[in-house]
């Protein structure tokens, strides 16, 4: 074998160490877990009804938790984390857009999370 054809051999090594000390596979499969979870929760909240103060309060009792972790698969290294992200806060603004604050009627329940949203 020629020095020209070992340069261009690259090694995967699955259980080789990075450098955070974890395995290559166990970040594959920590960052694939959280896709799928993020897939499922626009799932739920795309299938869920027209969302009011009344209709849906499960969601609408989460809705920091779901933005939460909407930011944080949006601004994840993983590219594909951060698509779902992105496409979590869409489906929360579209699904949550029109509810007012309990508290201020004249505001968007959403303007709670504006630094969030406007990060992303």
């Amino acid at each position: 074998m020629n020095e020209e054809a070992d340069d261009d051999v690259e090694e995967f090594k699955i259980g080789s160490d990075d450098a955070n000390g974890t395995s290559n596979a166990k970040n594959y499969s920590r960052w694939t877990s959280r896709v799928f979870s993020a897939e499922c929760v626009r799932k739920i909240l795309i299938s869920s009804p027209h969302i009011t103060n009344k209709v849906g309060p499960e969601l609408l009792r989460h809705l920091s938790d779901l933005i939460r972790m909407s930011f944080m698969g949006a601004t994840s290294n993983s590219d594909p984390l951060r698509l779902e992200g992105l496409l979590n806060l869409e489906t929360i603004i579209e699904k949550f857009a029109h509810l007012k604050d309990p508290d201020f009627p004249s505001a968007s329940i959403l303007e709670q999370f504006q630094a969030q949203v406007g990060a992303v």
